[in-house]
């Protein structure tokens, strides 16, 4: 029945086809009988294989570098035939170079029967219109802006993803499509949610009132007033804040701030060494660039900043020592000293970690590490830079991740949740001890505490506050973190954890083992959860979940199935497990 049903409804396309030409009519004929047209990517897989060289002559199909037609979507040039528009539309191709629709396209008959029948959307002459913009727009994507840390052969191949509108929870692109955001924008910055009315409010209402204040000795009133609300929710006596613009620009500050403390106070005044992680992350500019040692971005920069070392990371599910918590001593933490003593300590300015590491997706500590870590950087006078641009406002749920372990650090440095992603704005917060030993902090930026990012700050902490959000944050991270627990069940998860809101799923083939996929194996993942309309953050051996503060139960709930199904479906096609 299923078969004369489909035969039936070829009979409709085809009629409205052969109006215009015969190939067309037999690409519609091919695909109904082989493919349920209600599935809204038949025409992308089946077209893209199957179906191109019976349109002849109407059709040529232009491929970029690097393009695999058997899992993505087609470029079309010069010529599109009846057919192709509704195949552009429906496929919603992320990248498409070359075509132009044609006005024979506008068919009443055709329109009906493919809205009627087809059950997929069909272009009107405000959705051709649409179309005409989204290509152009990726035309310019791809000629004028440089994406960061993405293979021009992987973007042309798989194109970009252009986002024009979101609210709440939810983003759409440029071709129409909403996502579920899990990662609260990728960087996990936005934790707020997309279209908050009163922080764009606060933000554009001080840029009326007052959009710039300069720097040195100037300040706008609303800098004093976010410093001062910094130092009441910061643990110890972290009192005194200077703002930078990104979370690089706080955690050079912070480093300068380290250096310039052991000068002042004369005892290490040649204290120029920084000491960081394996795998961590700690920005873009050239300080914080030599502590970081992920993403590939380093070397080839280097040689950079001289005076870095890193010392193994507390990895527990792929320990760096081949220990096993509790039996290993927590000796990545112990190992700090063995660094500090072999830099020479009076050559060591200061050790900088994040709380939970992003390498390989919310890599989070052992409860003892972070009170040995302080207890050494005490015992060799070396400073305490807690790297909380990730974790800080909430998070994981506290204000600040190191309170989950009661350790304060001598400096801070937050970005991101600081102001939701609502204002470029990061920070550096140093103790009362760094603070009274500095006569002077030899450092300046334009945008020191620009009142736009203050404004965004402090309407940002006033609404977690009212609404109990880092305790929602806290809830809701545990909620969804429990859920994802049962994939531990798959064969290839090999472990879920997580902190807050902030979770991953770490994937091997071997759980007993641990080693790690050496292909593209997690990033398929990422990639049919975003297909299955959910956006997650591919962490190198890791799929990152992120949600913003206000997350519903229900969202979260569609996000564990979204990502058990794409699971199942990658190992169906890799014939895992």
């Amino acid at each position: 029945m299923k078969r004369i049903y489909l035969l039936i409804r070829c009979a409709f396309f085809w009629a409205s086809s052969v109006l215009h030409f015969f190939p067309g009519g037999l690409v519609l004929l091919f695909l109904a009988l082989f493919r349920d047209p209600r599935q809204h990517d038949w025409p992308q897989r089946f077209f893209a294989r199957n179906v191109l060289r019976l349109a002849g002559a109407r059709l040529r199909v232009e491929y970029a570098p690097g393009f695999d037609p058997k899992r993505t979507s087609i470029f079309i040039s010069n010529h599109v035939n009846l057919f192709d528009p509704f195949v552009v539309y429906s496929a919603v191709p992320q990248f498409v170079r070359g075509w132009e629709l044609e006005s024979h396209f506008q068919i009443p008959v055709y329109g009906w029967i493919m809205k009627r029948f087809g059950n997929v959307p069909v272009p009107d002459q405000k959705t051709t219109g649409s179309l005409k913009r989204l290509i152009q727009r990726t035309r310019e994507a791809l000629d004028h802006y440089f994406f960061p840390l993405v293979e021009k052969r992987e973007l042309k191949a798989d194109g970009p993803l252009l986002f024009t509108r979101a609210k709440g929870r939810e983003i759409t692109d440029a071709a129409g499509k909403t996502y579920l955001d899990m990662m609260s924008t990728q960087t996990r910055a936005n934790s707020l949610g997309y279209g908050n009315e009163e922080i764009a409010r606060a933000v554009y209402e001080q840029l009326l009132k007052l959009h710039y204040a300069g720097t040195v000795y100037q300040a706008a009133d609303v800098t004093v007033e976010l410093s001062a609300k910094i130092a009441s929710l910061a643990p110890g006596d972290l009192n005194v804040t200077l703002f930078a613009g990104s979370g690089s620009e706080a955690n050079e500050m912070s480093i300068k701030f380290a250096k310039q403390y052991h000068y002042h106070k004369g005892t290490k005044k040649r204290a120029y060494k920084i000491i960081a992680r394996w795998d961590s992350y700690h920005g873009a500019t050239m300080g914080a660039q030599a502590a970081t040692d992920f993403l590939g971005t380093r070397h080839i920069s280097e040689p950079g900043v001289p005076g870095y070392s890193h010392i193994p990371p507390p990895t527990c599910y792929r320990c760096p020592f081949g220990l096993s918590y509790p039996d290993c001593g927590v000796l990545c933490a112990r190992w700090l000293e063995k660094q500090i003593q072999h830099e020479g300590p009076e050559f060591v300015a200061a050790f900088i970690a994040e709380p939970v590491m992003q390498g390989n997706g919310t890599q989070v500590p052992p409860p003892e590490y972070f009170p040995i870590i302080r207890e050494i950087c005490d015992k060799y006078d070396v400073l305490f830079i807690g790297d909380e641009v990730i974790t800080g406002f909430g998070r994981t749920g506290e204000w600040f991740a190191l309170q989950h372990w009661n350790v304060v650090p001598d400096i801070m440095s937050t970005a991101k949740a600081i102001t939701s992603g609502y204002f470029p704005l990061g920070a550096s917060t140093v103790s009362q001890k760094v603070a009274d030993a500095l006569p002077i902090f030899l450092h300046i930026q334009t945008y020191n505490g620009h009142p736009g990012g203050m404004a965004a700050a402090l309407k940002t902490i006033e609404i977690c506050e009212r609404d109990g959000l880092i305790r929602k944050c806290k809830e809701n991270g545990k909620y969804l973190l429990d859920a994802l627990k049962g994939l531990e069940r798959l064969a290839i998860v090999g472990q879920v954890r997580g902190l807050g809101s902030w979770v991953c799923i770490d994937f091997t083939p071997d759980k007993k083992t641990r080693p790690l996929f050496t292909d593209d194996t997690v990033r398929l993942i990422q990639r049919e959860m975003r297909r299955l309309g959910v956006l997650a953050g591919s962490m190198g051996t890791a799929i990152e979940m992120a949600p913003s503060y206000t997350a519903t139960k229900p969202e979260l709930d569609r996000a564990v199935a979204v990502a058990e199904e794409a699971i199942r479906t990658v190992m169906r096609q890799r014939n895992l497990g």
